[in-house]
């Protein structure tokens, strides 16, 4: 019995020698990107494209992605994910899921939403919960639910899975480029590569043994895996072309159909809010998209094979957010149109459409004066 007991206790203290090791390291060893998982099935099932949760780590941009912006500072970039698999707003406790706030906001969109290469305190839903508070003398919760990636189809997945039962007062989505990219490839949301694909296929469900290793990987160790699992499996094969065998002609893309799915994904965003009584709130995408922009033709040359002139491209970037200046209209939704209310300068956006600090801590005053009006309005 004394041997089970001394295995028992030594096993508790390794594993909590781990997670605290972890944590150290997290704070140490910085990286430019965050796991993100794929939840899956079976067989085939929806796939929830979002962090893992309860992660903790330090992200800096690398040199290559540093040469593509002209106002990015290569400084380490503080991030915490909570519980639910959404970005932390860095006041301490993760945004709890449990508490019951007056107002509840959550925010859904891409990296231009998640902000990471951002300080965490000047992500724009941070100061907007911290503005709330102060000028409704109200508890506020804000949950950042962006991802690097995500298109607005996996935010409506998203919205459906974890927002909704928060129960939030209002759902605020805002998507260009990531649908733009997609739809411009494959003309559909279901036909894309594995990483950015709405159903999954997974084969047989992982054993019980693997499922327990991972999930003691991810709550233990993702910090410490992420850094040492390029180093030792040095062999393993990775593609700088995710779209590889999901590009079409550009020049045979039915223009009609991508802007239709477009504005479908949209209405559906909407609809959805609407009948679980969340108030919904679009935005356009703020953006250095012009030909005559510097870091737009460093982004357009390092483009694999678009078989789209640059000015195609602007054209149509343009066009997604006048559908969703359109789209707000028709289904009498409010509209924050950060496209034109924010300059498309270096002062503001590092690259073609991610904001610095100063660009977030000046969308958030724009979002925090729209959502006053909307809320005195109500």
């Amino acid at each position: 019995m004394s041997l089970i007991k001394n295995i028992v206790i030594a096993a508790i203290i390794s594993a909590a020698f781990l997670k605290v090791a972890d944590v150290i390291f997290s704070f140490v060893y910085t990286k430019d990107h965050l796991v993100t998982s794929v939840t899956r099935g079976a067989e085939r099932s929806i796939v929830l494209r979002e962090f893992n949760p309860n992660q903790i780590a330090s992200i800096q941009p690398s040199d290559q992605y540093i040469k593509g912006t002209d106002s990015l500072k290569k400084i380490n970039y503080f991030i915490e994910i909570d519980s639910n698999g959404f970005i932390g707003n860095g006041n301490g406790n993760g945004n709890l899921l449990d508490s019951d706030p007056k107002i509840r906001i959550i925010f859904l969109g891409g990296s231009t939403t998640e902000s990471l290469y951002v300080q965490e305190k000047n992500r724009f839903a941070s100061i907007v919960e911290r503005s709330l508070r102060r000028d409704l003398s109200q508890y506020v919760l804000t949950h950042n639910a962006g991802v690097s990636g995500n298109n607005s189809m996996h935010s409506n997945f998203s919205f459906l899975a974890k927002g909704i039962p928060l129960k939030p007062d209002f759902a605020i989505l805002m998507h260009n480029i990531n649908d733009f990219s997609l739809l411009s490839k494959t003309e559909s949301y279901w036909l894309a590569p594995s990483s950015r694909s709405l159903v999954a296929w997974s084969g047989n469900s992982p054993s019980e043994l693997i499922s327990l290793l991972k999930f003691i990987k991810n709550n233990l160790f993702p910090n410490l895996y992420a850094y040492l699992k390029p180093r030792l499996f040095t062999n393993e094969i990775l593609s700088n072309d995710e779209f590889l065998n999901y590009r079409e002609d550009f020049s045979q893309i039915n223009f009609q159909e991508i802007e239709q799915q477009f504005q479908s994904s949209l209405t559906t965003f909407i609809q959805v809010a609407k009948s679980w009584g969340i108030t919904p709130v679009l935005m356009t995408q703020f953006n250095r998209v012009n030909v005559d922009d510097p870091v737009f033709q460093i982004f357009f040359r390092s483009l694999i094979d678009t078989g789209i002139s640059p000015n195609e491209f602007v054209q149509t970037y343009k066009k997604f957010n006048q559908i969703t200046r359109t789209v707000a209209k028709e289904n009498n939704v409010f509209l924050i149109d950060l496209d034109l209310l924010i300059p498309s300068t270096p002062e503001y956006i590092f690259d073609t459409v991610h904001l610095n600090d100063n660009g977030s801590k000046y969308a958030a005053s724009i979002i925090s004066e729209h959502l006053i009006e909307i809320i005195d309005k109500n």
